[in-house]
Parts: structure tokens; sequence; C-alpha cells
């Protein structure tokens, strides 16, 4: 969209130029000059406009949607939801974080529900864990949580550190749990600038994806930026396996 503004813009003053120099009098210049910065400011107008209906066309849908996804995970007996720090705004009403953080569509999902119904989500949502543990087939212990953690502290780490902290990606994995076999898989950071908080230089290109290990193979984070990656990643805890699934739907349409 902003090529096309851009190009509007670089057509009227490029027509509006010539149109000025073929003008007679200094006069006929000036009201030339006039009319194509109103022109111009005319044109931008529309061009808003035409974006604020996309938009509209493309929120609808997302916030028809957005409750019904998260009331579809949690009644799902199979499924274990770890709460991440998106669920926390829900908890927290905060709807400044919330609408920084692109839920906007959630908000005006969950503003469509009965009380009944937002007090059972919510309900639901505070009972979500912090984070879980696992042990795999091949006797791996395995910790999932939203934001990761250093594995000698999580029990004493707050929930704003469950949800937010990134200070353990930088970290070296602690030397008295190497020949551990312990695995942390955690989200919150996608991988494309995973390789800037581990104090590399490089920056992964957008449409990378996959699960990032590091810390000697004993934490992964399987955040796979899925706003300008359009990809989802799911592991098998057994196997660790990867299943990556790429949608050919814009990011923008993607919850």
């Amino acid at each position: 969209m902003s090529i096309i503004m851009n190009g509007l813009s670089l057509a009227v003053y490029w027509i509006g130029a010539y149109l000025i120099n073929e003008a007679g009098s200094p006069d006929e210049k000036i009201m030339m000059f006039s009319d194509m910065v109103v022109f111009s400011s005319y044109a931008m107008q529309v061009v808003m406009s035409f974006m604020m209906l996309t938009m509209i066309f493309i929120i609808l849908p997302r916030a028809s949607v957005s409750a019904k996804r998260i009331k579809e995970v949690l009644d799902t007996p199979n499924i274990t939801y770890i709460r991440g720090n998106h669920e926390q705004f829900i908890i927290d009403n905060d709807y400044r974080l919330w609408k920084l953080n692109g839920g906007d569509s959630t908000i005006e999902a969950m503003q469509q529900e009965d009380d009944i119904e937002r007090r059972r989500i919510l309900v639901a949502l505070i009972n979500t864990p912090l984070y879980e543990s696992y042990i795999n087939k091949d006797g791996i212990e395995i910790y999932l949580c939203h934001a990761g953690f250093d594995p000698e502290i999580i029990r004493y780490w707050s929930d704003e550190e469950l949800l937010w902290n990134r200070y353990h990606i930088s970290r070296a994995w602690p030397q008295e749990y190497k020949d551990d076999t312990m695995k942390i898989i955690h989200g919150h950071t996608p991988r494309q600038v995973m390789d800037q908080f581990i104090g590399r230089k490089d920056r992964r290109p957008k449409g990378d994806t996959g699960a990032y290990w590091y810390c000697d193979g004993h934490k992964c984070c399987i955040d796979q930026g899925s706003a300008v990656s359009n990809a989802a990643l799911l592991l098998d805890l057994d196997t660790f396996e990867e299943y990556i699934f790429v949608s050919s739907v814009p990011s923008t349409l993607i919850l």
C-alpha cells in the first residue's frame, strides 16, 4: 500500500511539474501549483479511505473467531493450555498492552460474548499453568514455558518472569546441569531474532522456520514469528520431530 501511495504522489507531482512548466504567466503557475497540492491531498484521502475499508474487512472475520479459538482450546480435554503474556493481558484486563500486541480482534470478540461466557473464559485462563513438565519415552525431562527460564531457579521465578523474561536466553547452560538431559521448550521470542539475544550479530530471514535449539541442545525456541513467516510449528516431545505448517494466507489475516 505504501508503494501505491508513494507512486501516486510521484505521478501527481510529475504531471503537475510538467503542467506548471507549460503554464504561461507566473499567476497561472501559482494557480496550477495550488491545484496540484490540493489534488494530491484529495488523492491521499481517497487511498487512505480504501485502506480503512480494507482493514475493516480484515478485522471483522478475525474478531468473529478469536474468542472461539480460545474456547475450543480450553474445552479440549487432551490439550494443556500453558499461559502466555497475551493470556495474562486478558486476565489483567490490560487493554493498552493488549492492543499494542495486536489484540484488537480478540478484545472485540470477547466483548461480543455474554457476561457468563466471559467469566467462564476468564476463570479457565486464570487456572492455566505457567509451566508444565513432561517425561518422554526416553526418560528425558522436558519443561514447557511461555518465555523460558534457567533450570536451577524455575521455582523461585515470579509469574511475570515466566511470562516475559528473555535474559535467560543470553546465559550459558549451568555447569552443574551439563550432564543433565533436561530440555526446556519455550516461545515468546521469534526465532528470527534469537541470534541477537544470544549475542550473535546475524538476524535470520523473516521466512526462516523450524525449532531453534541452543544452550548445547538443552533449550529450544519454537516461536516461528508467525506475523512475518505465516508458519506454525508442532514439536513431537518424544522424537523431537518437527512439523511445520505454512499458510498461504497473508499474515494480516492470520490470528
